[in-house]
């Protein structure tokens, strides 16, 4: 979970099954007043596409992403969706209108519905928090003074282990031991056009 003190906060939970932890975390910090971006992976197909289904009926914006919680890389990524406001896909200047519209024929109010849409890992904001992590490492491997650089990476990778804090992989210190070796990858256009055809997650246009 991200910093208390802040008015948004983010949460990671690298195994969600079916979502219940983190839609009670993001409950916890909405029902004090914060707004919160919830991150939710697991490696079951199922159990992401519930979490999905979960998140928009409890109005949990963030994303359920089938892929191991563990790769920080992105290589086992298979499908995911984001989870986010009905109003966001509207026109501004349309929104009260759909509003009026929908509170008239359904009595139902748009700004309380949410909308589940498919992103690739390119799009997920796992992606760019690990990528900004890889980053800091490849940062701090290039420090000269060996002492600064150990002092420093070890502090990278106990951050990288507070992520896990409260979760199944708790005490589990795979990914911060793992990610000292890999640096952020450049895809050319090609290659991100040769993943994107071949990944899975092109055949998940809805939940079920």
């Amino acid at each position: 979970m991200g910093d208390d003190d802040r008015y948004f906060i983010t949460m990671l939970d690298p195994a969600c099954g079916s979502g219940r932890m983190g839609l009670a975390a993001a409950s916890h910090a909405m029902a004090n007043g914060k707004a919160c971006w919830v991150t939710m992976n697991d490696l079951d197909p199922i159990c992401t596409k519930m979490t999905a289904a979960n998140m928009c009926l409890n109005g949990v914006v963030g994303e359920a992403l089938c892929s191991n919680g563990l790769d920080i890389t992105g290589e086992s990524y298979r499908f995911g969706y984001r989870v986010e406001p009905l109003m966001m896909r509207i026109e501004p200047k349309m929104r009260e209108t759909y509003r009026l519209l929908m509170l008239m024929q359904t009595g139902q109010d748009v700004k309380k519905q949410y909308t589940v849409r498919p992103v690739s890992y390119e799009q997920t904001y796992l992606k760019s928090a690990n990528d900004r992590m890889l980053q800091q490492f490849q940062e701090k491997q290039a420090i000269k003074d060996e002492q600064q650089r150990e002092r420093e990476l070890n502090e990278l990778k106990e951050k990288v282990q507070d992520r896990m804090k409260g979760t199944l992989f708790a005490n589990d210190n795979t990914q911060a031991e793992n990610v000292t070796k890999l640096t952020p990858k450049k895809e050319s256009a090609v290659e991100r056009e040769r993943k994107r055809r071949k990944s899975p997650g092109n055949n998940q246009p809805t939940l079920f």
